[in-house]
């Protein structure tokens, strides 16, 4: 019988205690929170510069290129394992939870096991939207979600053709693939390799939930040969104890991670010249002007929030919407003029906006009446109500500037 998620948590916190792992069991425990899900509970009030885990950098607790060097079984199963390196550690890893699953969780005497159970069965980014979802996304995730299926099948097939023996199902390395996507952490630490991209894996670091609120400082520590977790926040009894991704906005953090959050202050709608010329029509002379935006850097930061939208982006607009004949006088245009301000501009990005809106509505309807969604279905369902929402509230910062 699978055991219960309580039961492979349980399993999961005597593995790394028989392993070395020494922590305070009067600080956290694992909880089921109404609207997070599983995370961690705080037993007493934490306060700011505590330390929440310490969990040691042993090759039997840690999974990195260092300890995955260690078990020869698994460098056996790779027809070039003198090469290794040049998979990328991301690749290595999601290669050795494949060997480890096959193997009911063994690489020669150590049992991997109960951290395997305390993985997720599978995963809610984009990549395992059904086709005829992504064929409907907006215009702006769906570029995003093609390129992270381009990404995940080109090194399924560099694995399979290049490195494995055996020939492994797709659904288990995109499960593999998003396990160390969605989990791991960079190793900056003595023992990583400096001529690779050091990624390893934490056993009980994914406990941990993602909030936009809270900071902490997180990292491999020599001195003690851990990977800690310093609260700089504080967290009150009961309270979940939080650690931060990053000041991520919801795409990023649904096509990373799998999950969106409710009026993340990070949150915005990414822009792309294309989109902007699509909309306004191609023409030769647009793309000269393409040429211009991109030749000084202005397409780097385009997007959409809630008050209004990026600087980047007006330029942008402004450079593609000038007239053919003051095109050599665009310095003036962009860096004298207060964009902000322009009514003329504000209204051109106002029917972009709403042509936006329409794609997300468009997506949103036909989501809602697919039959045969997925858990990444009902991910994406909440982001484009997010970004609905976003787009009113940018609607009226625009249109209070335009009044001015």
């Amino acid at each position: 019988m699978e055991a219960s998620q309580d039961v492979k948590v349980e399993q999961l916190i005597k593995w790394l205690q028989d392993r070395g792992w020494k922590c305070d069991p009067l600080l956290l425990r694992v909880f089921d929170f109404p609207q997070t899900g599983r995370g961690l509970q705080a037993l007493k009030r934490i306060e700011p510069g505590t330390r929440l885990i310490a969990i040691p950098g042993a090759r039997n607790i840690l999974i990195s290129l260092y300890s995955i060097r260690q078990c020869p079984a698994f460098l056996q199963s790779l027809t070039s394992s003198k090469e290794v390196e040049q998979l990328g550690s991301h690749l290595i890893l999601s290669s050795f939870l494949m060997f480890l699953k096959s193997n009911n969780g063994f690489c020669g005497p150590d049992n991997w096991n109960p951290y395997l159970n305390s993985l997720p069965e599978c995963y809610s980014v984009p990549f395992f939207l059904n086709a005829q979802t992504v064929n409907i996304l907006p215009r702006y995730l769906k570029a995003l979600v093609e390129a992270q299926i381009v990404l995940v099948t080109k090194n399924f097939q560099l694995l399979k053709t290049k490195f494995m023996s055996s020939q492994p199902p797709l659904d288990n390395f995109s499960w593999a693939w998003f396990t160390v996507n969605t989990r791991g952490v960079f190793y900056d630490y003595k023992k990583a390799d400096p001529k690779c991209d050091n990624l390893a894996l934490v056993p009980f670091l994914d406990l941990f939930n993602h909030s936009c609120d809270v900071t902490v400082k997180a990292g491999f520590i020599p001195d003690t040969d851990c990977y800690e977790i310093v609260t700089e926040t504080g967290i009150d009894a009961g309270s979940q104890a939080f650690i931060n991704y990053g000041p991520h906005g919801n795409v990023k953090l649904f096509v990373e991670y799998g999950f969106v959050i409710a009026d993340n202050p990070n949150d915005c709608i990414p822009i792309t010249l294309e989109e902007l010329q699509e909309h306004l029509g191609y023409t030769l002379v647009q793309d000269e002007k393409i040429e211009l935006a991109r030749r000084n850097g202005f397409h780097h930061n385009m997007s959409i929030h809630r008050d209004g939208c990026t600087w980047g982006l007006l330029a942008c607009l402004q450079i593609l919407t000038m007239k053919t004949g003051n095109v050599h006088q665009w310095q003036r245009l962009v860096y004298e003029t207060d964009l902000e301000s322009d009514c003329k501009l504000l209204q051109t990005l106002r029917l972009f906006m709403d042509t936006l809106e329409t794609e997300i509505t468009q997506c949103k309807s036909g989501l809602i009446g697919t039959k045969n969604g997925g858990r990444s279905e009902v991910v994406l369902l909440s982001l484009l109500d997010e970004h609905l929402r976003l787009l009113k509230q940018s609607g009226r910062a625009l249109a209070n500037n335009i009044e001015k």
